[in-house]
């Protein structure tokens, strides 16, 4: 006696078939991702907010995009020569008197498929800096943290005969796997072709304890929106990125550069907080704007 799966293959290969011809069936896919019309040398300034009410930004966030052809020597597996790429720096600094913090990411993505090919996040406190370095190439992110401590407090100087021990980590990813310094750069590279989620796998290289890890990630698009911010008021599609521990939104600009406007992290563990709200301020290219 037939069972149901053989069964069932066999409908579906009938289906398939229809006087004698086989009709092909073609898969479209999610999305396309393809390089956004950014400018060499655009710099884009956000208020890091903690509620949407926060009259005051508590830090200053600035993303510089440029246009490369090389990457620096702590990235070069993977990194064909003369291979065309933007190099994304984002810095950053508290906006209180006292600098408690500074933190500063650099990230190379193919311009041809905004694959990532490496990235730097650096933070440094009163009392050490941490450097984190990720680098990707063959099927692989290798990781590697460094840490530096201070001397004396916050005005010495750094020794490096207190390095702390290097820590150094490699684990399989795949195609559509990205950097988590990249996703907003991503989202304005991604035109989704269905209404459908697309899954995703973004690396965190910065962890405690160090050593990274990959996080599976949900990618969907929710529409348009009119979004008001102090650099001006602007149309947006808006994109939604899903874990188990957080939900993103991020609203980018439908025309021209497709920037990032505003981005709204919420948390799972706090669902009733409004979350850490980013607003643009303002954007140039070049120093113009």
């Amino acid at each position: 006696m037939m069972d149901k799966k053989a069964f069932s293959i066999i409908l579906i290969f009938i289906g398939l078939v229809s006087c004698g011809r086989v009709v092909r069936v073609t898969l479209q896919p999610i999305v396309r991702i393809s390089p956004p019309p950014i400018v060499d040398g655009e710099v884009n300034t956000y208020g890091v907010y903690r509620s949407e009410d926060s009259p005051v930004p508590e830090r200053i966030k600035t993303v510089i995009t440029n246009r490369v052809t090389t990457a620096p020597a702590w990235s070069d597996i993977g990194n064909a020569p003369g291979e065309q790429a933007f190099r994304i720096t984002v810095v950053e600094t508290e906006t209180s008197a006292r600098l408690e913090a500074y933190e500063s990411t650099v990230v190379y993505l193919s311009r041809e498929d905004m694959h990532p090919i490496a990235s730097s996040q650096t933070l440094r406190t009163p009392k050490q800096t941490t450097v984190v370095i990720a680098r990707y190439h063959d099927g692989i992110v290798e990781i590697s943290t460094n840490t530096f401590e201070r001397l004396g407090g916050a005005t010495a100087p750094f020794s490096p005969d207190i390095q702390a021990p290097d820590s150094q980590r490699s684990f399989p990813i795949g195609a559509m796997t990205f950097d988590v310094s990249q996703l907003e750069a991503l989202g304005r590279a991604v035109n989704f072709l269905q209404q459908k989620p697309l899954n995703i796998l973004v690396v965190v290289p910065k962890t405690t304890p160090p050593g990274g890890m990959s996080v599976s990630v949900q990618a969907t698009h929710c529409g348009t929106d009119t979004i008001t911010t102090p650099a001006g008021t602007f149309d947006c599609y808006k994109l939604k990125f899903t874990t188990p521990d957080s939900t993103v939104t991020l609203w980018f600009e439908k025309v021209g550069a497709r920037r990032l406007i505003k981005r709204k992290t919420v948390f799972a563990l706090h669902p009733e907080s409004t979350g850490v709200i980013i607003k643009l301020l303002s954007f140039t290219i070049g120093g113009h704007n």
